[in-house]
């Protein structure tokens, strides 16, 4: 009988279940989409109901799929991952309160300077090693003590999306230190929740859960869940990660030295560090598999492509054509593209960012528009990449040339958008050959904490794909991006002013 995993990746707007094998082989996978609501001016709010019939549906998808390619199998246990920030209340009965508050929530905006003013004066900015967002969950939680006091007044316990869901199939409470450092309440550092910030917050401590390490045990599926999800009753589940240290370690991301860029919807870059670190302007510092890791989110990178195919009427393949117009333009100096459409975090860390299109003329092909679209996108990229490896200290230790840059994520598939990406950074670039990263990591940490690797870098060593051959970039293209470069953080400078 085959032995396998279950990898569950709980994304920003679908679920998706890979069954895999011990080399890292997905068998079968299956996806469930769930609705984002918008009831209030910035407000993005998700069911967590919904999360949980999503999983049960694409489980049993999964799990049938691959035992008629397969045969007989057992799932040896379930690893859990997904969206970060993301966060909903239950009460003593373990019941939901209100919808869950996603990350791309902004209604606590207005309130990020007193957070951040409060936090800085009570020495705490240094332990929660992280700038104040409005997505990240302290905020979201100080809106609702002063306007729905009553919401925290019931809450028992507060659960990340994936954290949520293996409640659900173990009745375990549990979170791990990938998701807890990015709320704003977590000591980064020593690795356990800063329950000061609670207090300056007059926030309800208790509602902060237990943190164990994501390939440890969080639980084992019920005998209810195990049905539901045609599973067996007693199956090890893991405590899991967030999406970007599970992708790391299907992509074999643990060490310093190395990065990872993924291009999906946002653009995320990381880099494991040594130590504490401290604050970093625009960049984000959160635990990792093990120590911690630097992290740039550009939060439009995939989603600004996928509008600007909307409003130009065109298909994604078209957009992609236009990565080479550089090379015909008669105008290097425009148009450029601002892509933050939905304000930004990395580099420049500004919810009321917009995005526009910049020194249009009349001459001006829908060519040249959607060129400026993708190199606005592969900017913003490159910065969040550079600010990483400045602030790791890659870039000074040997220089840039050693660090190892692997690309994953949906983007990672096309050759035109590495090629423009690798272009502009001047750097060779390892396109990654797992095309679902985190669903994936996901599977590797439940197989840890089921027994069957013995450690992370065990299961990267036995379930990791090698990068595919170097992206290499062209020097004369890189010379020609650096300028265009320059001019788009002037245009930026001027249309985004402080």
């Amino acid at each position: 009988m085959r032995e396998t995993t279950i990898g569950v990746d709980l994304g920003t707007s679908a679920l998706k279940v890979c069954l895999v094998d011990f080399d890292g082989h997905i068998l079968s996978e299956a996806q469930r989409p769930y609705e984002t609501s918008l009831p209030g001016s910035g407000w993005a709010e998700q069911i967590p109901e919904q999360w949980w019939l999503a999983v049960c549906e694409a489980t049993r998808e999964a799990v049938e799929a691959a035992r008629k390619s397969q045969g007989a199998l057992r799932v040896l246990a379930v690893g859990l991952t997904g969206q970060m920030h993301s966060f909903v209340l239950l009460d003593d009965t373990g019941s939901v309160i209100r919808p869950a508050v996603t990350w791309m929530d902004t209604r606590a905006g207005p309130l990020v300077p007193e957070i951040e003013a409060r936090l800085s004066a009570a020495g705490l900015l240094s332990r929660v090693q992280n700038q104040v967002a409005a997505g990240l969950t302290l905020c979201p939680l100080v809106w609702l003590a002063r306007n729905e006091p009553e919401s925290l007044e019931k809450a028992a316990v507060l659960l990340h999306v994936k954290d949520y869901v293996r409640y659900r199939m173990t009745g375990n409470i549990a979170t791990d230190p990938t998701d807890a450092s990015a709320t704003l309440m977590f000591d980064v550092g020593r690795r356990r929740w800063a329950p000061e910030v609670c207090r300056l917050f007059d926030l309800p401590e208790h509602i902060l859960p237990p943190v164990k390490e994501p390939g440890e045990v969080g639980g084992k599926l019920t005998t209810e869940a195990a049905q539901i999800l045609a599973l067996e009753p007693g199956t090890v589940v893991a405590t899991g990660a967030g999406d970007q240290q599970a992708a790391c370690l299907a992509n074999g991301v643990l060490a310093p030295g190395d990065v990872q860029v993924m291009l999906g919807t946002g653009g995320q870059v990381v880099s494991p560090t040594l130590g504490t670190i401290g604050v970093h302007h625009g960049l984000n510092v959160f635990s990792h598999l093990r120590g911690t890791a630097l992290q740039g989110s550009v939060k439009n990178a995939g989603a600004s492509l996928t509008w600007v195919c909307d409003i130009l009427g065109i298909e994604w393949n078209q957009l992609l054509e236009a990565a080479e117009c550089c090379e015909t333009t008669s105008d290097p100096d425009g148009p450029f593209f601002l892509p933050y459409l939905t304000g930004e975090r990395t580099p420049i860390m500004r919810e009321d960012a917009t995005g526009a299109w910049l020194r249009l003329r009349r001459a001006h092909s829908s060519r040249a528009l959607r060129y400026a679209s993708l190199e606005g996108v592969v900017f913003a990229i490159s910065e969040a990449l550079e600010a990483v490896l400045r602030s790791a200290g890659i870039a000074a230790a040997g220089g840039r040339n050693g660090a190892t840059i692997k690309v994953g994520g949906g983007g990672a598939r096309s050759p035109e958008y590495l090629q423009l990406l690798a272009d502009t950074v001047g750097h060779p670039l390892r396109p990654m050959q797992q095309p679902n990263a985190s669903a994936v990591g996901a599977a590797m940490l439940g197989a840890i904490a089921g027994g069957h690797y013995s450690d992370f870098e065990d299961a990267v060593a036995r379930a990791a794909p090698p990068p595919s051959a170097p992206v290499e970039p062209r020097p004369d293209r890189h010379e020609w991006l650096r300028r265009r470069h320059a001019v788009f953080k002037q245009l930026r400078s001027s249309y985004l002013p402080r």
